[in-house]
């Protein structure tokens, strides 16, 4: 279990500093999905836990004391269900994301597994986690409200609108995010880029049409 446990924190430094190295552990059979699953929940619903604070602590500061003592009690109830359910939406977007990328795989003519696919989805999804914690601490350090879906890409070159609900889509996590799924298919597989990136095809319009309705109806992180 120790070293499960040992392989598991290494692939996820890999996944952010060697991401060939992560992906050849993967093709070893070193890397067991699940426990990268568990990892990115866990480190998800952390995060959600010190949004949850920030954000108490951000509309408590223009509260009367009566006010916070009242809303403390729904804070803490939504700040826990909110941190139980990180989880579960992790575990979705992993399977999610590795059965349509296989079905993307299979269209495109590459032959891997599903489980491997689990792996590399779990494997990517600690940028998605690193991604919300960027945002956050940028959002803290700028003073800006918590949570209403403020994104470091192409959206701040332009006003507020339809169009950078798009623009957004254009950011280093987003764009790393899909492209460690292309590196994974050709160092597992050793597909051709263009073929790796035809079987990305089907996941990645699910994931960009989520992230611009997230961007442009939600409002913030989910």
């Amino acid at each position: 279990m120790i070293a499960a446990a040992y392989a598991t924190i290494v692939q996820i430094l890999d996944v952010v500093s060697d991401p060939p190295s992560a992906f050849r552990r993967i093709a070893e059979g070193r890397c067991r999905w699940l426990l990268l699953a568990l990892a990115a929940g866990a480190l998800a619903a952390v995060l959600q836990y010190i949004e949850y604070n920030a954000v108490f602590a951000q509309g408590a500061a223009s509260l009367t004391p009566e006010q916070t003592a009242s809303l403390h009690g729904r804070f803490v109830a939504l700040q826990l269900v909110g941190s139980l359910v990180a989880p579960l939406v992790v575990l979705a977007r992993i399977v999610l994301a590795a059965y349509l990328i296989w079905v993307g795989t299979m269209i495109a003519g590459i032959d891997i597994t599903f489980g491997r696919m689990l792996a590399v989805a779990a494997s990517a999804q600690i940028v998605v986690v690193l991604h919300g914690a960027v945002n956050t601490a940028i959002e803290a350090l700028a003073h800006l409200p918590l949570r209403h879906g403020f994104e470091l890409g192409l959206n701040l070159l332009v006003p507020a609108g339809v169009l950078s609900h798009f623009l957004a889509l254009v950011n280093p996590f987003t764009i790393w995010y899909l492209a460690l799924f292309i590196l994974a298919l050709r160092v597992l597989t050793g597909a051709r880029w263009r073929n790796a990136a035809y079987a990305l095809g089907p996941y990645a319009a699910v994931y960009l049409l989520f992230f611009t309705f997230q961007q442009s109806v939600i409002g913030g992180r989910v």
